[in-house]
């Protein structure tokens, strides 16, 4: 089973690469060329790796090894826990607002202007502290003495070593201290050893290590409704999904809507529901400072057809007000915003239990409600034409339609997941689709719309 909860930055390793990079670029110099230049031998840097697997094959496969020099080795001689530095209480989180340039993908170039807004938190991080141990090994002492006066400079007694240009980065400036030197591992009674002589520097390092950040992304404001992120759980190793984010909503007058058909003349209303700051259309429109315009109709009321802020789908309509009721707009949707059905339509949506079923072939109905094998219906069959066993059920919300062997299957929306838009003939007006989240059929159009899930526009005329 995989553990959600599990994650690892490699933090220390990406230290230990920073430190080796300190030191990949000091040279010796060998001599003088013919025309009076000094002849340079970069002098590599290698971590002491512990990993007896790793060290095996670095030699090749052999117990023999023949030591190159000069040559730097870095090593973690200890690791602090560093607990009298923990500042702040354990877990507090701080909260950051970041926005981005806005990327062009057509030129590959950032302009100067606002992109995605993040809001970052970020949990108290904790400091550790490492010792390392860089030894110097050479056969000559002219070598040593050039590889000191390089290395020395750079430590006074600390350098600051950045290690990430991410600016939420808690870690990506790090203070390295030179906070010890041994200069002979020979000293001055084994001049006539065989061994290398090496001299050892010691370097303090204090990070601080991270733990993950929620990281939600800020839809930028559109016309009446921002969202703002509340996340809701861990996830990943950096970040969080869309999909582990949860949304407040907020509008100036906090008012709902309600889209309905007219029975007189089946055209789609939109009934403002009262909120107590704002009651009726005309007082909406002066919130937002829009002039409205009954001849020229220049205000467009746009809803959403799903959830997805960030992929958003609109139906759109320009509106006139209803004389007789403001809190009432006359809505003309653009046909071209309305989701084309991609099933065939139903005859109608029936309770099974209680509708006698026609004996036109190919006649579709979709059920509200659960039903097995009766009398009534018969036996219900899969596409492929293997019968419900007596304790199968055709589930509610399946569309079924019957064919010269019975009433078959043709879609059960809880085990074949999908987009699905369908019309019932009965009433051509509507248009259903499936809700996956709470397995049921519901009006695309028609239905109430809360504050965030629809906006005004105005028109340009």
């Amino acid at each position: 089973m995989i553990n959600t909860n599990y994650w690892y930055y490699g933090q220390i390793r990406h230290l230990i690469l920073c430190m080796l990079r300190i030191f990949q670029n000091f040279c010796v110099s060998e001599g003088i060329d013919e025309n009076g230049d000094p002849i340079l031998r970069r002098v590599p840097c290698v971590y002491m790796s512990t990993d007896k697997s790793v060290v095996y094959m670095l030699n090749n496969a052999t117990d023999t090894i023949l030591e190159t020099v000069p040559k730097m080795v870095l090593a973690i001689e200890s690791v602090n826990l560093n607990n009298n530095k923990i500042s702040g209480a354990p877990y507090y989180e701080t909260q950051v607002s970041v926005t981005e340039k806005k990327f062009n993908k057509d030129t590959g170039q950032y302009e100067y202007r606002p992109g995605n807004s993040y809001n970052i938190t970020r949990l108290n991080p904790l400091p550790v502290g490492f010792n390392f141990k860089l030894f110097i090994l050479t056969t000559m002492q002219d070598q040593k003495f050039q590889l000191f006066e390089q290395i020395r400079p750079l430590f006074s007694p600390t350098l600051e070593l950045q290690t990430s240009e991410n600016p939420l980065d808690w870690s990506r400036i790090t203070a390295i201290t030179l906070t010890g030197l041994n200069w002979s591992t020979k000293g001055t009674s084994n001049l006539e050893g065989t061994t290398l002589d090496a001299m050892d520097m010691t370097f303090e390092v204090d990070m601080n290590l991270d733990m993950p950040s929620l990281v939600q992304k800020e839809s930028i404001i559109e016309q009446i409704n921002n969202s703002i992120g509340d996340g809701s759980s861990l996830e990943d190793i950096m970040s969080w999904s869309l999909e582990d984010v949860t949304r407040t909503y907020h509008s100036p007058t906090g008012n709902r809507i309600k889209v309905f058909i007219d029975e007189e003349n089946g055209k789609q209303k939109i009934k403002l529901l009262p909120s107590e700051k704002c009651s009726t259309w005309l007082d909406l429109f002066n919130v937002y400072g829009l002039h409205y315009d009954g001849k020229k109709r220049n205000i467009n009321i746009n809803c959403l057809t799903n959830s997805n802020i960030d992929k958003r789908t609109d139906i759109v309509g320009c509106c006139l007000l209803c004389p007789k009721d403001p809190t009432i707009l006359l809505w003309d949707i653009d046909e071209s915003t309305i989701p084309s059905a991609n099933l065939n339509p139903v005859n109608e949506i029936i309770d099974p239990h209680n509708y006698t079923p026609s004996n036109v072939i190919g006649t579709r109905y979709l059920i509200d409600t659960d039903i097995g094998n009766c009398e009534l219906w018969g036996t219900f069959i899969y596409e492929d034409g293997t019968p419900l066993t007596e304790k199968e059920k055709v589930n509610e919300g399946s569309i079924i339609e019957l064919t010269k062997n019975g009433w078959m299957i043709s879609l059960n929306p809880l085990i074949e997941r999908g987009v699905y838009y369908i019309r019932d003939n009965s009433s051509p007006l509507h248009l259903y689709t499936y809700n996956n989240e709470y397995n049921m059929w519901v009006d695309v159009i028609n239905k109430e719309y809360p504050v965030g899930f629809w906006r005004i526009s105005e028109r340009n005329i």
